[in-house]
Formats: structure tokens, sequence, C-alpha cells
């Protein structure tokens, strides 16, 4: 009974959790949007060329880190994380927010301190890099890349399970240095482990159907894509990482469901 009652709880956190992120992202990457700050930091990079960047720069950080993982090496990669891209990551949302220089250097750097200081602090700062990150694609993003690019996203997540066999060992790691890329679900005495990507790319699909009008896609996207990640939840019965990615890609068939009933003359004139 006392198991039953932690894994609902698990599931629960995590809808909130899902929930927290995909509605930040969606506020700030709508702002972003009507702001043109994203697209004016990135104007001279084509929707093609940032969506190859993009793709790249996933492979090029897991070989990296799985180098540095087999060298023990990875507390560096995860010191700059904790340190360096998180004061990076608060300080662009507050520059995309149009604070001033004084205001982002200093909740950044306080972010940074608190996050060293308070253990609390940390799951906080692993949820500021998914808003993050979902917030800028998405709202970069036009809808058929962001498409792509979570569609390459699934694609390395089943290789990486079934064919190089290199996520377990990589989400062991990241689990046992407390890196700020995992959300803890507590389903039992330990817990299950989500990957914050399984969060970041359904939110991110969410933010690129809001930000080009497609309100009813980003719903569907946003809901599929949390039912994605609770079966993925459901069907992990021991302490161990969740591989998420192609549960929560019921995002990408939210989003179709969600542009036919937007778009229903779509229909018609296919079968003309």
């Amino acid at each position: 009974m006392k198991g039953k009652m932690q894994y609902m709880d698990g599931k629960v956190l995590l809808i909130v959790l899902y929930g927290l992120v995909q509605v930040t992202a969606i506020v700030l990457g709508m702002r972003f949007d009507v702001l043109g700050t994203v697209d004016k930091a990135f104007y001279q990079m084509g929707q093609n060329s940032m969506l190859f960047i993009s793709g790249s720069l996933i492979v090029v950080v897991t070989l990296v880190l799985l180098l540095l993982i087999r060298y023990k090496l990875s507390r560096i990669f995860y010191a700059f994380l904790k340190y360096g891209l998180l004061w990076v990551a608060v300080a662009l949302i507050l520059f995309f927010l149009g604070q001033s220089w004084y205001t982002i250097v200093t909740l950044s750097s306080l972010t940074v301190i608190l996050q060293r200081v308070f253990s609390w602090v940390r799951p906080v700062s692993t949820g500021i890099f998914a808003v993050c990150s979902a917030a800028v694609l998405g709202s970069y993003f036009e809808i058929p890349y962001a498409v792509a690019l979570f569609g390459f996203l699934i694609l390395l997540d089943i290789l990486s399970e079934h064919v190089t066999h290199h996520m377990g060992p990589l989400a062991e790691d990241i689990i046992q240095k407390g890196a700020p890329l995992m959300f803890r679900v507590p389903t039992g005495e330990e817990g299950l482990f989500v990957g914050s990507a399984d969060i970041v790319f359904p939110c991110m699909l969410a933010v690129s159907a809001f930000t080009h009008s497609l309100y009813m896609g980003g719903v569907l996207a946003s809901l599929l894509g949390l039912g994605g990640l609770l079966l993925a939840v459901g069907h992990t019965t021991r302490r161990d990482e969740v591989h998420a990615g192609p549960y929560a890609s019921l995002g990408i068939l939210g989003l179709f469901i969600g542009y036919v009933l937007q778009y229903p003359e779509w229909i018609g004139m296919l079968l003309e």
C-alpha cells in the first residue's frame, strides 16, 4: 500500500513538474517571439543551419561526456554545467526579458551561489535549464523544424538503448555525480530518474506551436507528451533511469491532431 502511494505521489509530482516547465516555457517563449529577441540573437543563422547545429551539439556533447566518464573526468563537465552554464541560462532568460545588466549579473550569480550552498536549490537548476532550453528552441524553430529536432532526439534515444547501449552508463554517472540533467521521481525507496531532455523536447514542441498560433496543436502536444512520460514511468518498475523519449514523442501525434482540429479544411483539400 505504501509503495502504491509513493508511486501515485511520484506521478503527481511528475505532472506538476511537467506543468510548471511547460507553462513557464510557453509564457517566456511567446514573450521572446513578440519581442523578437531570440530571432535577433540568431538572426544570421537560418532554420536549417540552427537545426544542424542543435543536432550536432547533442551528439558532440554526448560523445565528450562519454569520453570524460571513461577517464573519470566527468566532474569537470558537471562543474561547468552547474556553475558556468547555469549562470548563462539564468542570464539569458533575464536578458530576453529586458532586465538591466546589473539585475542579470546579480540574480544569475545569486542563483549559482544558492545552488552551491543549499541542496534543495539543485533540482531548481535542472528546471531552469529545462525552461530556458524549451523556451529558446521552441520560440526560434518553426513547427516542422521543432518536430525534426524532436524526431532526431528520439532516434538517438532508441539507438542508445538498443544499439550502442551507452545511455545506461551515462545516466548512472549523471545520477551518481548529481548533475542537473535529470529529475528524480519518488516512486519507491530510491525513485526513478527522468532525463530533462524527455521533458524539454515535448515542451519545446508546444512552445513552437503556441508561438506560431497553433494553439490546439500546442495543447494536445503538451498533453500527449505528458501522457507518454507517465506511460514510461508506469513501465519502469525498478530503480532506474526512464527511457521516456519514444513515449514522449506522442506529443508529435498530438500536434498533428491539433492541426487537423484547428484547420479541418486541410482534410477536405486532401479528399478533393
